[in-house]
């Protein structure tokens, strides 16, 4: 009878051990997280959600609250970010305003599709989508002649429609920050790269500047679900602030063909390194 209840004791422990939640990842990691996500996030246009989802799922967070918390990165990011681009002249306010007033309003919707998928359906989906998006900005100009679209409107030229495929490209936007946790700059710019004039530059401050209303929008809907972890958003969101204004400034330096080719290569590399994520 002793050694019945012993073995049993040590089977309880034993489950004990290997479903007890690891800690909670160190402040000073999760800014180091923030400067690295907010610096490649910034030269890419992004939010960095794509960078620190899969940093700190690999310490321990959740998916489901690593897509969450990352949101308060992306605001960051975009905040830093879009002033650092707005330094040098390469925000376009009214596109960022018009992607911004969808994307608020579509980025709740996108949190409750979040929340009704597996932590794995959601890693795989995420993946999947980075490698969707990665030959876009690279591959702008033959995408444009293939579809014929070379010859496009200067912006300006007619208000409706420049203003009408912005705001599509921000309920786009919403929608996949919700969903994902990130900026929706992975969409944003390839989109204004295909629908407007911007230089790449431009698209890519534009993006962030957008993204900022768009994921206050998340991060209170991912809050409502639980799904945002203060402690670790506190060093996240000041890591991103500090990485994305210095990412701003490296990018103003920058040949924009290589900027090009680096957010392609971006894509690939976190898209197939999260798509062959074992759950």
């Amino acid at each position: 009878m002793l050694l019945r209840t012993l073995a049993s004791r040590s089977t309880t422990a034993r489950r004990a051990l290997t479903t007890a939640k690891p800690p909670d990842p160190k402040p000073h990691t999760m800014a180091a997280v923030g400067a690295t996500a907010g610096t490649l996030g910034s030269l890419a246009g992004m939010g960095g959600g794509f960078v620190a989802i899969p940093l700190m799922t690999r310490l321990g967070v959740s998916q489901h609250t690593a897509h969450g918390t990352s949101l308060v990165g992306v605001v960051c990011t975009g905040a830093a970010g879009a002033a650092a681009y707005a330094a040098d002249g390469a925000v376009d306010v009214k596109a960022a305003a018009a992607v911004a007033a969808t994307g608020a309003l579509t980025a709740a919707a996108g949190a409750r599709a979040a929340a009704a998928l597996s932590a794995a359906t959601l890693s795989r989906a995420l993946g999947a989508f980075m490698l969707a998006v990665a030959p876009i900005v690279p591959g702008r100009n033959q995408i444009l002649d293939a579809i014929g679209a070379t010859d496009r409107t200067k912006t300006g030229d007619d208000p409706v429609r420049e203003v009408v495929p912005l705001l599509g490209v921000g309920a786009a936007a919403g929608f996949l920050a919700g969903l994902f946790g990130v900026g929706g700059g992975a969409v944003v710019v390839p989109l204004l790269a295909l629908a407007t004039d911007l230089d790449h530059k431009t698209a890519l401050g534009t993006s962030l500047c957008a993204m900022v209303p768009t994921g206050v929008a998340g991060v209170l809907a991912h809050r409502r679900l639980g799904h945002v972890k203060l402690a670790a958003a506190a060093p996240l969101g000041l890591g991103t602030c500090v990485g994305a204004f210095a990412g701003g400034r490296l990018a103003s330096g920058l040949d924009e063909e290589p900027m090009r080719l680096g957010f392609g290569a971006l894509m690939v590399a976190l898209g197939a390194k999260t798509l062959l994520k074992k759950p």
